[in-house]
């Protein structure tokens, strides 16, 4: 492990990377952090000739991003009461895009590679209590549909937290 003391400076970080991994490019943005929507209307926008057209993925974002907003909102909401009120559950489940949990996984595939000798697998995180995962399930490709691997998952979950949450033999979700 490194000390504080032994530790660079970020400035000194950037410099020796510029120097000696000049071919390698530190992303400015993470790939994941925005949605189809917001890239598409982005795109739209900055590329795009026509004032009509622009104008248009304008107010399309706008709208987007205030559903958005409104939907982190409640999502905040809820977790804040989750965390307050005993009579009160809240879960998120995020489910990673199956295409990408392939195993072994290569950024580009070789053509000879035969696709369906590979293991297919889906990852789901849920969080009921803070910000950290609290689970995390690992499925071979057993269902036909991510919404049933989902299902499975929410069902889990849901045992495993019913001890927690039964209060006068109903539980209260």
């Amino acid at each position: 492990m490194v000390s504080t003391e032994e530790a660079s400076s970020e400035s000194t970080f950037h410099e020796c990377w510029t120097k000696e991994f000049p071919h390698v490019k530190i992303m400015t943005h993470d790939v994941f952090s925005r949605c189809n929507t917001c890239t598409s209307l982005t795109s739209i926008i900055q590329n795009s000739k026509d004032p009509v057209e622009r104008a248009r993925a304008l107010k399309a974002r706008e709208i987007h991003w205030q559903r958005v907003t409104k939907e982190r909102r409640a999502v905040e909401a809820a977790r804040y009461r989750s965390r307050h009120d005993k009579d009160f559950f809240f879960c998120e489940i995020d489910g990673m895009d199956s295409a990408k949990t392939i195993l072994p996984h290569f950024s580009q595939w070789s053509k000879d590679v035969d696709k369906k000798k590979l293991l297919k697998v889906h990852l789901s995180c849920v969080k009921y209590d803070g910000s950290r995962p609290d689970d995390i399930y690992y499925y071979t490709d057993c269902f036909p549909h991510d919404s049933a691997n989902t299902i499975s998952v929410m069902h889990k979950t849901l045992l495993k937290v019913s001890p927690l949450w039964w209060s006068g033999g109903k539980l209260k979700l």
